[in-house]
């Protein structure tokens, strides 16, 4: 094998093992800001809410994204 194509070769072998290792990392910490963004961008309003205030969401019937308990504090 010639040196370029040698070269070649551990570059893109390196690309794949970036490239797999990202991939790995969308449902662990690194994926997390991704999916956080997606759910941002969707919505048309965000908003701080207490704990207190959590719960009586969800007793009204509101779901939590699920985004948000890979965040810590929640």
């Amino acid at each position: 094998m010639t040196s370029a194509l040698e070269r070649r070769l551990r570059q893109l072998s390196s690309r794949v093992l970036v490239r797999s290792w990202e991939y790995r990392q969308r449902r662990h910490a690194r994926g997390v800001w991704f999916r956080l963004r997606r759910v941002l961008s969707d919505a048309s309003e965000a908003h701080v809410v207490t704990a207190e205030e959590a719960r009586e969401l969800v007793r009204e019937g509101h779901a939590p994204e699920p985004v948000g308990q890979d965040l810590q504090p929640p």
